[in-house]
């Protein structure tokens, strides 16, 4: 039979506390340095969704500047964009719903989108987006504000006229 020292069972017991403190601490320090990150994470998400926002609301201008070209007007609806085969349209990323499209005339349209706050950039001005048509590029430029902010343009006569 094996004797076993009480007083090294007692020291096995005294390190083993030690380490499951040192254990602990980690943890706590993986904990907040998560709860950190989470925090930076949020502080930019909806920077980061407005992003995406400008570029699904600039990739249904294209769309509709391309549907007029080949079919010289504008859509009545976006599900015309998708008959047509320019594929999905996009939708607002953190709702799910589809962005606001009306159209005003034969080639004047609008597609609206709600921004968690206005763009801008580094020095505070309101960062103005340029965006062109898919064929001819740079016929305009847009700047948002926080809210529901629309997105209005005409095509060109030049440009269905073709």
């Amino acid at each position: 039979m094996l004797k076993m020292n009480r007083g090294a069972v007692r020291k096995k017991v005294v390190v083993s506390g030690g380490s499951h403190v040192r254990n602990l601490s980690v943890v706590a320090v993986l904990v907040a340095f998560g709860a950190f990150l989470y925090f930076i994470y949020l502080a930019h998400r909806d920077e980061v969704m407005d992003a995406l926002r400008v570029h699904n609301v600039l990739e249904i201008s294209w769309r509709v500047a391309m549907y007029d070209y080949t079919n010289k007007t504008v859509p009545a609806a976006l599900s015309e964009l998708e008959e047509k085969t320019y594929g999905r349209t996009p939708i607002d990323p953190v709702t799910g719903v589809p962005y606001e499209y009306y159209r005003h005339g034969p080639h004047t349209y609008e597609i609206c989108a709600v921004f968690s706050r206005a763009a801008e950039d580094d020095a505070g001005r309101i960062n103005v987006v340029s965006y062109g048509d898919p064929v001819v590029h740079g016929y305009g430029t847009w700047s948002h504000g926080s809210g529901r902010q629309c997105l209005t343009r005409s095509i060109p006569p030049w440009r269905h006229s073709q």
